[in-house]
């Protein structure tokens, strides 16, 4: 899996992910400390990497780019009741 670690995880979070197979590269080592969430999303994408972070705040990030398209999913029809057939 290819995978971009945060800056807030460890050169040795990276290293056992390597070990374990994985392509892991850092924030760090791509000199890309403090950036800004957009751009290291977009550079995630463009490596097609998924990003590995503690910082919560990216998720409200990603919400934002694509809450329209999550809107538009189609829900799930209610579960039916014990009562029986419907």
């Amino acid at each position: 899996m290819r995978l971009k670690l945060d800056e807030n995880l460890s050169q040795a979070a990276a290293q056992i992910l390597r070990q374990a197979g994985h392509e892991a590269s850092t924030v760090a080592e791509e000199r890309m400390a403090g950036a800004d969430e957009l751009a290291l999303i977009a550079y995630c994408v463009e490596e097609a990497r998924a990003l590995v972070t503690m910082d919560l705040d990216f998720g409200n990030t990603i919400l934002a780019l694509h809450g329209r398209k999550l809107r538009r999913r189609p829900t799930r029809p209610p579960a039916c009741s014990r009562g029986g057939p419907h």
